[in-house]
């Protein structure tokens, strides 16, 4: 018998600057700070279990982890994890000016 889904507890996105995305998440969403597991200035990580627990491309290193609650929507696990063929973040405006070229 197959389960319906019943919710969403949280999705997860990666962020090139995770301080920058500190600032703009509370102001933009109202989003409330619950933890942080991963800090920053945390230099004893375990690189190869992050990388095959989470099913990272080999050399990307989680670098920061946020867990942020929203009002009335599922919560937001924010990363900064940094890899080899990581491309340049894209900005909404970005890409919007990019759709409208002809």
């Amino acid at each position: 018998m197959q389960q319906a889904i019943r919710g969403i507890d949280h999705i997860g996105i990666t962020a090139p600057d995770i301080k920058e995305a500190t600032q703009f998440l509370p102001q933009a969403l109202s989003a409330e700070l619950i933890y942080r597991s991963v800090s920053l200035e945390y230099n004893d990580r375990d690189n190869d279990a992050q990388q095959r627990t989470l099913c990272l491309v080999p050399g990307t290193v989680v670098k920061a982890v946020r867990m942020w609650k929203l009002a009335h929507s599922p919560g937001i696990e924010l990363f900064e994890m940094p890899g080899p063929s990581q491309q340049e973040a894209q900005r909404v405006a970005k890409c919007l000016l990019r759709r409208r070229e002809p």
